[in-house]
Formats: C-alpha cells, structure tokens, sequence
C-alpha cells in the first residue's frame, strides 16, 4: 500500500451541523493504486457522487492528501453504517483504502482486508477543524441542508404571544418550512405538536444525548424522513441541565438560517444565549 496514506491530511467541507460522530472517506481517484489522469479522475468522482445520490446517501466532499497538498485526491465523507460498507465501497471503486472516522478518531481500512491502522485525532489531520462540537442523530440526516427556522420560546411566555406564536407554527406547517428546536418549554412543546400534524421537515435538538426510546408521536415522522433528532453531547450527557439547555440554544442557532424568538424573559438564560440573528412577529417580546 501506498506509505501515503499513513500520512494523510484532510480538507472538509462538514455539515452545518458539526464533525458527525461517525462517517467514511472514500475517493474514486488512482484505482488500484496507479495514478491516472485527471480527467479520468474527474469522471471516477462524479461517477461517486452520482451513485451515492442515487443511493440517497448523505455525504458532504472531503479531499485527501499529503501534509502540503501537493498531492491531492477529492472524495467525500458519507454517513455509511459502517466500516464495512466503507469498505465496499472503497472495493467497488478500486482503492487501496478508505477512512473511517469515529468519535473524532481516524482509522485507514484497507480494502484488502488487512488490519485497520489508528492514525490519530481529526483535529490534527484535517482543515478547518470543526468549530462545533461532534454531533450524533437519529432520523434523515438530509434535513440539515434544507433552509432551517430556529424556534425559542422561554419557559415563562405572556399570554399576549402564545396565540401568536402557535399561528406561527401552524403557518410554517402549511408552508412546508423545516423548524429546528430542543421544544423543551410549554409553547415550544406545542408548536411541535402543531407542526406534527403536516408534512413539512423538523428538527428536534434535546438537551441530552440521544433517546434510547423515541416517543410514539415521533416514531412515524422518524421513520417517514421528516423528522431529525439531533444531539451535539456525549452518551454520557443523559440528563437535562442548564447548561446543556444553554448550550443546546446556541447549537441550534449556530446551525439554523434565521432564528424565530416568541418570547425571551429579560435577563433570562435564553436572552443571555442569543447570539444570533433574531426574527420575531410583531406580537412577540425579545
């Protein structure tokens, strides 16, 4: 095998979202190892790109190379299963070997079978290094490149912008607008129930690890493709506090395209939290 590969750094276009906790790095260039042309490396990387869209695979473009980039071989990160089907289709286009990362680690597989090799932290292998934290998820991980509506709602809302914002929902609902929120307080709560009701794509962030068990009502939206629950903690985070709710608000503001605030208490957590673009109706208090 190329001595290379043991040396390889990354440049990465990540998801909005952050470093996904696990993915692999797959490229269609030099098959079996002899270097080509690079217009026959052009026409392998669409030819990836086109079949990992028709197998409606999430993947997002990575390009592997030495430490100074003057060799250089595009690919893409994909939320693959797992190593093994990394692997595959590594095989499927002739390399010698793909990547695979995992809780901010990389690891080579060759795909011949031999033993993985640990090549170290992605913080030092790749550029940018993500700016947000690893993240996990359960759902269709397609949502995340949709145009997002960040929804906040303190606990305590005046009565004056609870109709209001319900109306809200109901209208990004019929619109077909993807939300992204924890729906942790009363009213968030309500508009997930509201917009549970259509069709249109939510995003739904606890302030917690992932669940083990997903309630009934978000089971079919789950299953259906239009419903993400997204998790920047760790497995160990199990239990919802002040600071992973203040955390969690900034993650979803971070990741959101416009951010939508019925109502924050002044001098409150959620006031103090947002440091993001804000769009409130005109009935609502920020």
């Amino acid at each position: 095998m190329n001595p290379g590969f043991h040396d390889i750094r990354f440049r990465a276009e990540l998801p909005s979202a952050g470093l996904p906790a696990a993915f692999g790095v797959v490229s269609a260039c030099n098959p079996n190892g002899h270097t080509a042309s690079m217009e026959d490396n052009q026409r392998g990387t669409e030819t990836l790109r086109n079949m990992l869209t028709t197998e409606k695979q999430f993947f997002f473009p990575v390009t592997g190379g030495s430490p100074d980039f003057t060799h250089a071989e595009p690919g893409f990160g994909v939320f693959f299963k797992s190593p093994a089907e990394a692997v595959s289709w590594g095989r499927q286009f002739q390399q010698e070997a793909v990547f695979w990362i995992n809780e901010g680690r990389v690891k080579l597989l060759p795909c011949d079978g031999t033993d993985p090799v640990e090549l170290g932290p992605w913080t030092s292998l790749a550029e940018p290094t993500a700016q947000k934290p690893i993240f996990r998820f359960l759902g269709n991980p397609h949502l995340l490149n949709l145009p997002k509506t960040a929804l906040f709602a303190s606990t305590k809302c005046p009565g004056s912008v609870i109709l209001p914002t319900y109306d809200q929902a109901a209208l990004w609902r019929d619109e077909g607008r993807c939300v992204i929120s924890g729906f942790h307080s009363p009213v968030e709560k309500e508009c997930l129930r509201i917009l549970l009701r259509g069709t249109q794509p939510i995003i739904l962030c606890p302030a917690r690890n992932l669940p083990s068990r997903l309630p009934r009502e978000w089971r079919a939206p789950v299953s259906e493709g239009r419903m993400l629950i997204l998790s920047p903690f760790a497995a160990n985070e199990s239990r919802v506090t002040a600071d992973l709710a203040d955390r969690r608000n900034k993650y979803v503001a971070s990741i959101a395209d416009e951010v939508w605030i019925a109502h924050a208490s002044h001098g409150g957590k959620l006031q103090k939290s947002m440091n993001a673009r804000a769009s409130t109706a005109p009935e609502s208090h920020a």
